[in-house]
Order: C-alpha cells, then sequence, then structure tokens
C-alpha cells in the first residue's frame, strides 16, 4: 500500500469516524456523565469491535450480504430497532452525577458486540475493505486498514468523549441536562435516516 493510497484511506476513516453516528454521540452521553476515564472501556470496546468487523467484511461476509437480500434487511432492521432504543434511553438521565442506579458506561464487550448492529459501522466496513484492500499482498493491504482504522478512529472517538466531558460543566441543572441529552437523542435517529432510504 503507498502513502499516497494510506493517505487517502486515513482521510476517509477521518471522515467516518468524526462525523455524527451512533458511536460518537453515544460516547459523547459517555464522556458527560461518566467521565474520560470510566469510557476508556467504551472506547477500547469501539475499535476491537470494528477491528473484528473489518476482518469478517475482508474474509468475504460482505458478498454474502450483497447476495443475500433478506439477511442484509434482517441486520439493517434489528440493529436500527436497537439503535433508536439506545437513543430512546438517553432521555432518562435527569441531571449530571445523578446517574440512575442501573446505568453504567459501555464496558469493552458491550461496546464491541454493539458493532454487530450499528449500521454505519458495518455501511464503513465494506466500503473500506471494498475501495482500499488490494489484491496484491491482500491481508497486508487489510492490516494497514485496520491499523489505521484503530489510530485515526480512536483520535476521532476521543473527540467526542472531550466534547461531552466538557459539556457536563455546563450541564448544572435538570432543564440543561434534558436538552442535551435530548439532542444527542435527535441526532442519532438523524444519523439513522440516511441508512433506513438505503
Amino acid at each position: 500500500m503507498t502513502l499516497t493510497v494510506m493517505f487517502s484511506l486515513a482521510l476517509f476513516t477521518l471522515f467516518v469516524a468524526i462525523t455524527p453516528g451512533p458511536n460518537n454521540l453515544l460516547l459523547a452521553g459517555s464522556g458527560a456523565q461518566f467521565g474520560i476515564r470510566k469510557t476508556v472501556s467504551h472506547l477500547i470496546g469501539i475499535r476491537l469491535g470494528l477491528s473484528v468487523m473489518l476482518l469478517v467484511c475482508a474474509s468475504g461476509f460482505s458478498s454474502i450480504l450483497t447476495t443475500s437480500p433478506i439477511l442484509a434487511a434482517t441486520l439493517k432492521y434489528l440493529g436500527l430497532g436497537y439503535m433508536l432504543w439506545l437513543a430512546l434511553a438517553m432521555l432518562r438521565h435527569q441531571k449530571i452525577g445523578n446517574t440512575p442506579s442501573n446505568s453504567s458506561p459501555f464496558s469493552v464487550t458491550q461496546a464491541a458486540l454493539f458493532q454487530c448492529v450499528n449500521i454505519k459501522s458495518w455501511t464503513a466496513s465494506m466500503t473500506v475493505i471494498a475501495s482500499f484492500s488490494q489484491s496484491t499482498h491482500y491481508w497486508l493491504s487489510v492490516a494497514c486498514i485496520i491499523t489505521i482504522f484503530i489510530i485515526v478512529g480512536l483520535f476521532a472517538n476521543l473527540c467526542w468523549v472531550w466534547l461531552g466531558k466538557k459539556a457536563a460543566a455546563l450541564l448544572t441543572t435538570v432543564k440543561r441536562t434534558r436538552i442535551f441529552y435530548a439532542t444527542l437523542c435527535v441526532l442519532t435517529i438523524m444519523s439513522m435516516v440516511p441508512l433506513v432510504v438505503t
């Protein structure tokens, strides 16, 4: 993989990883509610889950999805349903620091498994493997893709956690907190709209 291709891949990854989507909006909420340190497990889980997903797509699963409309549709609508449930769950937060008793940051496992139903992650993984993997030294190019996805994606995700942490300083009342989480909920649902119409 040439430096030019790697640079293009890094730009693509940055665009995909830093734009609003379920992962980033959940990370912003977690950063606000739990802080940066407690959100590290969520960050690691996302990177781990996406790395496995890229390997799965590179191994041919994306071609199975394209030839099986029923399987693709099932995965799509199960994922959209779960993401909608998570978005609406944000509305339970009343005030920063007053976390519901059953609320906690995503664990590494939970964040990794969430990628299985994250349609944006599937779309990005299939696109990047199709666009940047190379027939010569195929698995080496896949390894480069995964490495760049981890490094650039981690930076992008950390920006959202930091944004959430900074927002927490302003969320001193129930009203402000409700507005913050309602905004995250609406943005999460809006990020799903393009996935519904495709």
